[in-house]
């Protein structure tokens, strides 16, 4: 017995479904270059174009922060302050850089779903995968809003505070950074370079942020995705207890293998 799903043609009804189920992995996927398919070249382009600017944005801000810990802080705890903010984007960018590296795994869990939609056809089974669906989308959207809310507020609260800085007979005010900048590399103690970094330490925390949200609304689609599986297996578990002593034996075997297969097919 081979391990393979059946082949069933794919209606509008399912295409429209399966669109529904991975349409977040897709939002919070391309805005970083990390979904892995394209349709045009221009699409790849843009794609490769993105993960440069945001390695970009994010060591634009990394960088002049280690500076800063290097050169100039002597005090530990400010230090250690320092480093537990930058921290976070640190890990931000190893788990988008591994969110980049898995992007065939993503693509082979796209074309699953993808062909868990065509498989099903009857439009009872079709509603119980899209209950399941539509949680997963709300477990989804719940994870993006507590990670993106938390690192935009630190963000804004970080730069609702000001300095007073006084250049001979000048007096500056500026704001203050999520994230300390060495100003010998950058002189954010004036305008408008202040303004760019603090927009830029902005765009770095929503990338750094978009890597760990992209697992999350991975796993809640794809593990949503899964029950939604299985409660269409047990469907078909009982139809075929309900149904099999009006079948013929040839029939009744044919239809116990379509489930063995599905059910392995859901444990890949």
């Amino acid at each position: 017995m081979t391990n393979r799903p059946v082949t069933i043609e794919a209606n509008g009804i399912s295409d429209t479904y399966s669109d529904y189920s991975i349409q977040l992995i897709r939002w919070s996927l391309k805005p970083i270059g990390a979904w892995p398919y394209f349709s045009t070249t221009y699409d790849k382009i843009v794609s490769v174009i993105l993960i440069v600017l945001c390695y970009g944005i994010l060591l634009f801000s990394i960088i002049p922060c280690v500076a800063h810990l290097i050169f100039v802080d002597d005090i530990l705890y400010r230090k250690i302050r320092a480093f537990g903010t930058m921290g976070r984007w640190l890990i931000g960018g190893v788990g988008y850089t591994h969110l980049l590296l898995q992007g065939r795994r993503i693509g082979d869990c796209v074309e699953h779903i993808e062909a868990d939609w065509r498989i099903v056809t009857k439009y009872g089974e079709q509603q119980v995968m899209l209950k399941r669906a539509k949680f997963g989308r709300y477990v989804s959207i719940i994870c993006a809003i507590f990670v993106h809310g938390g690192a935009l507020s630190y963000c804004t609260v970080s730069a609702s505070h000001t300095q007073t800085v006084r250049f001979g007979n000048e007096t500056r005010i500026i704001r203050s950074l999520p994230l300390a900048v060495y100003t010998k590399m950058i002189p954010v103690d004036t305008s408008p370079a202040n303004e760019i970094v603090l927009v830029t330490q902005f765009l770095s925390a929503f990338v750094s942020d978009s890597g760990g949200i992209g697992f999350y609304v991975l796993a809640s689609v794809l593990a949503a995705h899964a029950c939604g599986q299985l409660d269409v297996l047990a469907i078909w578990i009982n139809d075929y207890v309900n149904e099999s002593g009006n079948k013929t034996e040839g029939a009744s075997f044919k239809r116990l293998e379509i489930i063995v297969q599905h059910h392995l097919r859901i444990l890949e």
